[in-house]
Formats: C-alpha cells, sequence, structure tokens
C-alpha cells in the first residue's frame, strides 16, 4: 500500500505535482482511475477532464463535510449509520457554508490547468528553464503561495463544524 502522502509541503514542484503525485495519494489514484481516465477515454481533453475530476472531488468533499457535521442532540461524533434510524435527531454543529470545498477544488484545477497552459507557451521557455533552476524548497513555496489565498475554504468549514473537537 503506497503512503498516504509524499511530502506535498515541502517537495511539491508544481500544482500537478502536488495533486497528482503527493498529497492524499489513495484519493489521487481514485479519481485518476474513476475519473480522469474515464473522461479522457470519452475523448475530453486532457485540461477538460482535468477540471472536472477536480470538480468531481469538490462535491465528494461537500458531500463528506456534510455528514461529519452532523452531531447527535447529545453530542458526539455521528454514527452516520445511525442516522438512518427512525427517532434519532441530527443536528449540525455548525451547518458548514455550501459551496467552499466545491470552489476550492474547482479553482485549485483551474490553477493547474493554467499551469500547464503557461508551461506549453514558448515565451514562457525562459521562465521555465529559470525556474526549474531554483532550489525545491524555493518551487515548493511558489506553489503552496497559488493555494494559500483560498487554503481557508477548506479548512474552515472542518474547524467550524467541530469535526476537530472529538
Amino acid at each position: 500500500m503506497e503512503d498516504f502522502s509524499d511530502a506535498p509541503l515541502t517537495r511539491s514542484t508544481s500544482p500537478s505535482d502536488f495533486w497528482g503525485a503527493r498529497w492524499d495519494r489513495p484519493v489521487a489514484s481514485a479519481l485518476k482511475r474513476g475519473a480522469y481516465r474515464p473522461l479522457r477515454q470519452a475523448g475530453f481533453s486532457r485540461n477538460t477532464a482535468s477540471i472536472l475530476t477536480f470538480g468531481l472531488s469538490g462535491l465528494i468533499h461537500e458531500y463528506v463535510l456534510h455528514f461529519m457535521s452532523l452531531r447527535r442532540h447529545s453530542g458526539g461524533w455521528p454514527a452516520v449509520v445511525d442516522s438512518f434510524r427512525m427517532g434519532q435527531p441530527y443536528v449540525y454543529a455548525q451547518s458548514p457554508t455550501k459551496g467552499r470545498q466545491g470552489l476550492f477544488f474547482l479553482i485549485n484545477g483551474l490553477l493547474l490547468v493554467a499551469v500547464r497552459l503557461l508551461e506549453g507557451q514558448e515565451w514562457c521557455s525562459q521562465w521555465r528553464d529559470c525556474f526549474s533552476r531554483l532550489p525545491r524548497p524555493v518551487r515548493t513555496m511558489l506553489v503552496l503561495l497559488l493555494v494559500l489565498p483560498i487554503g481557508h475554504w477548506f479548512t474552515d468549514e472542518y474547524i467550524k463544524s467541530s469535526f476537530f473537537a472529538d
């Protein structure tokens, strides 16, 4: 079994490297097999398939966050299986803001495609050469700076939902 991650915060050299090879590798692998490759086989371009796969990841995160935010009136971690029993009401510990997970992943998909498109431009070749000569920690920092402005869209909802309180 592969490791969950491979030093994404210290070794990533591009958004594609961060999401595809380093961060949450089991989920990345499942999304490649279950969404990206079938979309490519259906005739979608590499970039369209990437954006749609990130959009799907956002929808999955929205769905998971919904259930992770539910709590019984008595408190504690919800037993999702029990949520289907009648007479045991669940409430949101803090209702998550809908759409932020989806937007976070959709924007990351767009950033990944934008970087790919820029790398393919002839006028970027000099920049590409310069970027590739930068020390890995500097390249990683630049990659993380792409996500930093919207990173709170992902983490805030888990914090507000008291996910980490249990």
